[in-house]
């Protein structure tokens, strides 16, 4: 089956393979392996980097989908090369990793993602412009997960945590 997603997590699955976590336009947040991934002669790696929208294949396997082709469409280089950027575009990708559920497709969660991705690449690496950015997507993934409350700035954090079963690590290295 031929999708498009981001990359939002990878992890380790033996000695060869990884784990992909994508945020799919198809199918919402999904899991595939890519077998070979992290061997030198991998024509897929470069392609399944954290950020990148890849368009790929995925196959069913015994214990999943694993991933025959990839092809990224979009590399965000801007947001990786700047730390500021990269720090904030961390909490964004493990915000979909810890508050998305896997196997719902939902087509404004996506546009959000993509928005967000594009916003960041294109702000400049300021500070202030970087929290201005962090502070509105908050409110605005609050308010696409169905949480339109009115939160206080402090409290934002602090509502996103109690949200998720496990810390966000990204948050302590944005502040």
């Amino acid at each position: 089956m031929l999708l498009k997603g981001i990359v939002i997590r990878k992890t380790e699955a033996g000695e060869h393979n990884q784990l992909v976590t994508f945020y799919t336009k198809e199918l919402g947040k999904i899991r595939v392996l890519a077998k070979s991934a992290k061997k030198n002669t991998s024509k897929q790696a470069g392609h399944l980097d954290l950020f990148n929208l890849v368009d790929f294949v995925a196959v069913p396997g015994k214990n999943g989908q694993i991933i025959t082709q990839a092809q990224s469409s979009e590399n965000f280089l801007d947001l990786k090369s700047s730390f500021s950027k990269l720090m904030a575009g961390f909490f964004v990708l493990e915000s979909f990793h810890r508050l998305v559920y896997e196997q719902e497709q939902d087509e404004i969660l996506w546009n959000f993602l993509v928005e967000q991705l594009k916003k960041l690449e294109k702000s400049s690496a300021e500070r202030q412009n970087i929290n201005n950015l962090l502070a509105d997507y908050k409110k605005e993934l609050l308010d696409v997960l169905g949480y339109r409350q009115q939160i206080n700035e402090e409290e934002i954090d602090y509502f996103l945590q109690s949200l998720s079963s496990q810390r966000f690590l990204s948050l302590h290295l944005i502040k």
